[in-house]
C-alpha cells in the first residue's frame, strides 16, 4: 500500500477536482502540457480526443478483431467524446503524466448500431448494455482505458480488457497487492476528475453528468462536422 499512498499524496498536492466547468487548482507543473485548441462553446459537441492530447495512446479494440466479438465493428480507430468529457480526460492525462504514467484508451463513443450487434453476441447486461436502453458509450460519455508505465507497458490490473469474468469485477478478492494498487491508482485518477465507476468492469468509467446527453447513432466521419446540443437526438 505504500506506493499507492505516496502517489495519491502527490496528486493531492498537485491537483484538486472541483466539478465540470470549475477551475482546477495546480500548485506546480512539472510536465509540459499540450496547448489546447479552441473548442466548441457547446459542451455537448463531439471532439476527437487525440486532437486535445497527443500523449494519450489509442488501442481501439473494436476497430480490430481483438475483442470479445471477434469482429471488426468500427471502420477506423477513433476516439470521439463529448467536449466536456474529453476535457476531463485531458486533466486525467496530465495528472497521470505527473506520476510517470500515460493513458491508454480502448473505447470511447460507440454508435448505437454497434451496440445492437454486441447484444446479439453477448446478451448479458453485466457486461453489454441492452441497446434498447442504450450504453453510455452511445451517448459519448463513457471511456474504457488503462494506464501505461514509463516503458509503455500496461499496468497489471488482474484481468484483460473485456474479460467477462469475476476477475474484472471491482470487488474481486483474488488480486495481488500490485494489481489492487494499480486499480486503485486508476480509480483515483478518474474519480478525482469527475468520472464514476461500474462494478463489473475495472476499465469502464462514465462522465458524471452522462444522463444529460442523448443516445445517438452517428458515424465517426459525421462527428467531424456536427455538434449536438443536449436537446438534440439523432436516431
Amino acid at each position: 500500500m505504500k506506493r499507492i499512498n505516496i502517489l495519491l499524496m502527490v496528486l493531492f498536492v498537485f491537483t484538486s477536482f472541483q466539478g465540470c466547468g470549475k477551475k482546477e487548482v495546480v500548485v506546480e507543473e512539472e510536465v509540459p502540457v499540450d496547448t489546447l485548441p479552441s473548442l466548441p462553446e457547446n459542451p455537448a459537441a463531439f471532439v476527437e480526443l487525440i486532437r486535445l492530447d497527443s500523449t494519450i495512446v489509442l488501442d481501439i479494440k473494436y476497430a480490430t478483431t481483438d475483442n470479445f466479438t471477434g469482429e471488426i465493428l468500427y471502420p477506423e480507430a477513433c476516439c470521439f467524446a463529448r467536449t466536456c468529457m474529453a476535457e476531463s480526460l485531458v486533466r486525467v492525462s496530465k495528472k497521470a503524466r505527473i506520476l510517470g504514467y500515460r493513458l491508454k484508451v480502448f473505447d470511447c463513443y460507440r454508435p448505437q448500431r454497434v451496440q445492437f450487434r454486441m447484444w446479439e453476441l453477448v446478451p448479458d447486461s453485466r457486461y453489454v448494455a441492452n441497446p434498447k436502453r442504450g450504453s453510455r458509450h452511445n451517448r459519448g460519455t463513457a471511456v474504457d482505458l488503462t494506464l501505461l508505465d514509463s516503458t509503455g507497458s500496461e499496468l497489471d490490473m488482474g484481468s484483460g480488457f473485456d474479460e467477462f469474468t469475476e476477475r474484472s469485477h471491482r470487488n474481486y478478492q483474488g488480486l495481488t497487492e500490485e494489481q489492487r494498487e494499480n486499480r486503485e491508482l486508476l480509480t483515483h485518477l478518474m474519480t478525482s476528475t469527475g468520472f464514476t465507476i461500474v462494478n463489473s468492469e475495472w476499465w469502464h468509467y462514465d462522465y458524471f453528468d452522462w444522463k444529460e446527453f442523448p443516445l445517438i447513432d452517428v458515424s465517426f466521419d459525421s462527428l467531424e462536422y456536427i455538434g449536438l446540443s443536449t436537446a438534440d437526438s439523432i436516431h
